[in-house]
């Protein structure tokens, strides 16, 4: 409307009215909670070391940008599957965080099991919210794309 009004023909601003409750006359019929949702991006992720022999820790470190603070359950989680789609994963080593508003650098650690298969993997990491370590108690939020180790 840029150009097509003139804006001093509107007035002033004008305050907004208190209200207390609701005006006389009306009740409240239904109502719904509104939850703000938040958006959370896996920027960048690695792992170190990319070699690594079974029954070994490796370092997965995290970048992720969040639109805002969230002080409880998320939770970073991470696992892989074998050519006859075996899922590889550690619950106890899920890590519980707090994410911070922006870009900010989480790392957690991912022991490689005795049993997992020799060869190329590839380890997919993620960030949920809900349980630590429950992913049918949460719900995904992010991820990126697999990062390639090595299991000797």
């Amino acid at each position: 409307m840029r150009g097509q009004l003139d804006l001093s023909l509107l007035g002033g601003d004008f305050p907004g009215i208190e209200m207390n409750g609701l005006p006389k006359g009306l009740r409240l019929e239904a109502s719904v909670t509104v939850f703000v949702a938040y958006k959370v991006n896996v920027c960048a992720a690695s792992v170190e070391p990319t070699n690594i022999p079974r029954g070994q820790t490796l370092k997965i470190t995290y970048v992720i940008e969040s639109s805002e603070s969230v002080p409880q359950k998320i939770w970073l989680g991470a696992s892989f599957r074998d050519k006859a789609g075996k899922l590889f994963h550690n619950t106890r080593e899920d890590k519980a965080i707090s994410l911070e508003k922006g870009k900010n650098t989480y790392q957690r650690d991912f022991t490689i099991a005795a049993n997992a298969p020799l060869g190329e993997q590839w380890l997919g990491i993620s960030v949920w919210r809900g349980v630590a370590g429950d992913s049918s108690k949460s719900k995904w939020i992010a991820g990126s794309d697999p990062l390639r180790i090595m299991i000797s």
